[in-house]
Parts: C-alpha cells; structure tokens; sequence
C-alpha cells in the first residue's frame, strides 16, 4: 500500500498479486455522520499482479503505474477523472515491491530497476528508443543472481556521494520456503551505480550468515542525526536498525 502519485492527498494506492484484478486506489472521505471512510477508485482494468512502481515511462512528464502486467499511463488532468491507458509491456516476472523506476543512462529516459521478489534474479531494464508505432522498448542487463528473493528495493544515497544507491536483500522464506533460494541464509547489499560504465557494484550491508534479511518494505533515513542514511527492516529474520558509520 503506498500513496499514488497525485496534486490531491490521501489516497493509497492497494498492490494485488493476482494479475487479473484491476488497478484501484481508496481515496479517504468522511462518511455520512463525519467519520472516517474509504471509496474505491478504479483506474484501470487491464491487469495487475506482484509488484509496481510509480515513475514517468513515456516522456510526458506524468508519473505512470507498473505493475507486473504492464504499465498504466497517467491521463492529463485529474488522474480520477478516467481511466489510465493500459500497455501491457514490459511485463515482469513477480517484481519486487517497489520496483525502481530511474533514469540511470542520462538519456532522459527512465529505466527500471527490479528482482524477482520470489525466485533469482536482479535486473535493469534499459528503455530504449520507442519503436515507430510509439511502443517502448526495452533491453535487460543483469545485475546479480547469486541469491534469491530481493522482495523490496530502495534507492538512497548511503556513501555521503549525492547519488543514490540500490538497496535490497533476502526475504528469506517468503512462501514457507518453498520459492527457489528459500531457505538458503539471508543477506543484505548496496549497490552502486557507475554511469560511465553502465554497471552496478555490489557492497556488503549483512552477508549470508550473519542473520539479516529484508521482509516487505525497506525503510531508510537518519536515525542518529550523524548525517547518514540509516536503514530499518523487518521479516522473518527479525527487525534490524542497521547504523551507517560511513566508510572507512
């Protein structure tokens, strides 16, 4: 559940991992007797499923909706007024959530950045230019498959450099161990982006072993007020409030 991009406030965007149930947010109202109420509002029929991200995908300056059937573009105007246009590419293999939605080639346009939140698998879609009917199109690059279920991603600066990083893990046994990887140890990592080599580096947070892993949501900011990002987690692992002491 996350806020859907919009000049209004207070409505929540719901995921749905069954594909075929359609886009909603629930706009909070006050009922008949001035309590507090939920409405349902549809903004697209043409599929769902594991995962979203909200960033602008087609130039427009608009920010879209990816789910794992497609995406949905955001009409001009009032984003509630209608119905978003559906386009059903990309359409990804049980993202994460959130997935990431980034330009990082310098282009001006965005890219995405996602994992298989129930198998291997850590990617960037790299969008390149659309096809002559206006159809995107898009070229995926590995970043890591050596473990299993990064469920939930985050992009923030934690070296102090002003460019953020990707930050995820190991949701360890998130359908009773029954996904590939499942139960194999939990582990966290950041990774930086190189522009100018167009690949990303990973760095250590927690390796296999030592306990920590990631649930459904990946929190960070300055816990301590040092000035570093910090990062907060909870899952079948545990919670984890893991301090940034900056580089060596």
């Amino acid at each position: 559940m996350r806020n859907v991009p919009s000049s209004h406030c207070h409505q929540m965007f719901i995921n749905s991992w069954i594909r075929t149930d359609p886009v909603v947010v629930w706009k909070l109202v006050k009922g008949p007797k001035g309590q507090p109420a939920a409405k349902e509002i549809v903004l697209g029929t043409g599929g769902h499923g594991h995962g979203f991200a909200f960033g602008e995908l087609n130039g427009d300056g608009r920010e879209d909706i990816l789910v794992e059937a497609g995406w949905y573009e955001r009409p001009a105007g009032d984003p509630f007024a209608k119905l978003w246009r559906f386009h059903d590419q990309p359409a990804l293999a049980h993202p994460s959530a959130p997935c990431i939605i980034v330009d990082l080639t310098g282009d001006r346009r965005n890219d995405i950045v996602w994992g298989r939140a129930h198998a291997y698998g850590l990617f960037w879609w790299e969008q390149l230019e659309p096809r002559p009917d206006g159809r995107s199109r898009w070229k995926e690059h590995l970043i890591d498959k050596t473990w299993s279920q990064p469920h939930s991603l985050a992009w923030a600066d934690l070296d102090g450099d002003g460019q953020p990083e990707l930050i995820t893990g190991k949701r360890r046994r998130a359908h009773r161990g029954d996904d590939p990887g499942g139960n194999e140890p939990a582990c966290m990592y950041y990774y930086s982006w190189d522009k100018r080599a167009r690949r990303f580096t990973r760095h250590t947070i927690a390796a296999p072993g030592e306990g920590v892993g990631i649930g459904l949501q990946i929190a960070v900011g300055d816990l301590n007020g040092d000035g570093r990002n910090d990062i907060a987690v909870s899952g079948r692992t545990g919670t984890w409030l893991l301090i940034n002491k900056g580089t060596p």
